[in-house]
């Protein structure tokens, strides 16, 4: 039994939106970098470091900016334990290059003085998307064909943000969605929520975490 003030609002599933989750950009917090495209669904570990072109503050919050949805252990564990189907990955640090030949390294003002434990969280549900859906597609390394990007998508790039297009963006069949609220579309690799999801990390006050509307799910 959830204790109440984890009780989860229930949305109806015929105006429910589509969330692309990610650590804000906020530059007073610290940030990681890590190369996209390493493999993690086996359970590897992927590589990342301290980022110190983006951050201009020490800080470790909640969730952090970079090429993943990286956030603290204990917040990871909790959505596991609420949401269905979210999983969580491990990290493998390495030091930033100017971490290894600086003089004093406390005098590098992005580099966090804390230890925290930060893990990055993911989801192997893949839903296929509706024919009305707009997406930009795009062949991979290995020749298949993937979703770049989502054509009228709610983005934030620095401080110029741009709302969600009407009818633009992905739709789902509530009937593909089932009861998951972590989820990614089929050819795509952007984790996804529901606003179940949304509702609860923001009542939750976690902090440096976006929201960003991309789609819906419909009765079809």
């Amino acid at each position: 039994m959830l204790k109440p003030q984890y009780i989860i609002k229930q949305y109806n599933i015929e105006t429910m939106k589509i969330y692309k989750i990610r650590g804000g950009n906020d530059p007073i917090y610290a940030s990681i970098h890590a190369q996209m495209g390493q493999p993690y669904e086996k359970g590897e570990y992927i590589k990342v470091t301290w980022n110190d072109y983006h951050s201009k503050g020490n800080v470790i919050p909640d969730f952090l900016y970079g090429g993943y949805i990286v956030c603290k252990r204990e917040i990871a564990i909790e959505l596991n334990q609420i949401f269905n189907k979210i999983e969580i990955g491990e990290l493998e640090w390495h030091k930033n290059p100017k971490e290894i030949v600086a003089k004093d390294i406390r005098k590098l003002r992005w580099l966090p003085k804390e230890e925290v434990d930060l893990v990055h969280i993911y989801s192997k549900i893949n839903i296929p998307i509706l024919p009305q859906s707009t997406v930009i597609m795009s062949k991979g390394n290995d020749g298949k064909d993937w979703i770049k990007d989502y054509i009228g998508e709610e983005t934030l790039f620095g401080t110029k943000h741009t709302p969600r297009e009407l009818g633009k963006g992905i739709f789902i069949d509530k009937r593909e969605l089932g009861d998951f609220d972590f989820f990614r579309i089929e050819k795509s690799t952007f984790l996804l929520c529901t606003e179940n999801v949304k509702t609860f990390i923001e009542e939750r006050g976690f902090s440096n975490v976006l929201f960003l509307e991309v789609g819906d799910v419909i009765e079809n």
